[in-house]
Parts: C-alpha cells; structure tokens; sequence
C-alpha cells in the first residue's frame, strides 16, 4: 500500500517531507547500531559517528514537527497568525536544542563499555543540560496540542466532517503520547543520571 502511494501519488514538498520523516529514522538506527558496535580507538572516529547520529536525530524530530505544524495550520483554516506563532516557537525550540545538545555531546569523553568484550562508541558521562532540548520539545507540543484542542472545541458543534473529527482525534492522542514519552523518558534519564 505504502509502495503504491510513492509511486503513483504526485511528487510535491509535503511528500519529500513525508519520506524523509518516515525513513530517516532506520537510518538513525542503522547508525546507532553501528556507533555501537565500531571498536572505540579513535575518539575523532566516535565523535564524528555520534555527530552523524545527532544530524539524523534532528532531521527526524524537525520533519515530524514540521508535519504537526502543518496539521495545525490546517485546522485553523490556513490561519496566517497561528502558522507564524507555531514557526516562531518551532524556530526557537530548533535553535535552542542545537545550541544545547552539539556542545554537550562534543564534550563528553568516549569510554570502554563496563561489561568486558562490548565494544563500541560509548559516552559514560555527559551534561545534565541535555534534558533542556527534550523540555523545549515538550512545551512546544503542548502548545500545539492546546491549539489542537482549542480548534476542536470551537468547531465541535459547526463541522460535521468525519475526516475532521479523526484528523482532531489522531492528533490529540499523538500528542499526547509523544508528550508522555517525552516527559517520561526525561524523567528517567534526571533519576537515574542522578544515582550514577
């Protein structure tokens, strides 16, 4: 189904952004996978492939977030306000997050797994301060699921289109489990970076 869809759907901008969300996460992951497994006696070697999984990391989260933005403006009837509000907090949460997370991650040193003959790339120690771009990711997806919400409530009882009601409903519960993960996963990492 999907195969027929790139091949027999027109090519424009919101399908590039489709294809590279969706497949540029199985390149993060071939990455990740090969970060660690390469044997870690090249520190430069180690910090270029984390650098490269970084790169992909952020395509990733940029071309999805750039699709829940779209989804919103497209709830708000092409609303020119909401679009330049959702783009300047987007801007600033990208800004912010690359500022944060590439000088953290440059600085931490490479070291050798604690369980004997693992090798691979691995950061044993890091910055706190990299819990910052997660929260920035979490206030902007709540800010766009409060925008969401806010668009369902005012046209609950003027639309009666089913596509409407799903488009409202997926997006809330995506939101809502990206905003848990998020928030979860930032909270495990503060625990248990805390104890170590």
């Amino acid at each position: 189904m999907e195969l027929t869809f790139l091949r027999e759907s027109r090519w424009g901008k919101v399908k590039y952004l489709y294809v590279v969300a969706r497949y540029v996460p199985f390149l993060l992951f071939i990455a990740n996978l090969y970060l660690n497994d390469v044997p870690n006696e090249n520190p430069e070697k180690c910090q270029f492939l984390n650098t490269i999984c970084a790169c992909f990391g952020l395509i990733s989260v940029l071309c999805s977030e750039c699709f829940f933005v779209l989804r919103t403006y497209a709830l708000w009837n092409k609303n020119k306000i909401v679009l330049a509000v959702t783009l300047t907090a987007f801007i600033g949460v990208l800004a912010g997050s690359i500022g944060i997370s590439f000088p953290n991650t440059t600085t931490a040193p490479f070291a050798t797994s604690p369980i004997p003959g693992i090798t691979g790339c691995y950061q044993s120690t890091g910055s706190n301060d990299l819990f910052i771009p997660f929260l920035l990711l979490l206030l902007f997806q709540l800010g766009l699921m409060s925008l969401t919400i806010i668009r369902a409530i005012q046209s609950w009882r003027s639309t009666r289109s089913h596509l409407y009601a799903v488009l409202v409903k997926h997006n809330v519960f995506y939101y809502g489990c990206g905003v848990c993960e998020s928030g979860h996963t930032q909270v495990f990492r503060l625990v248990f970076c805390a104890h170590r």
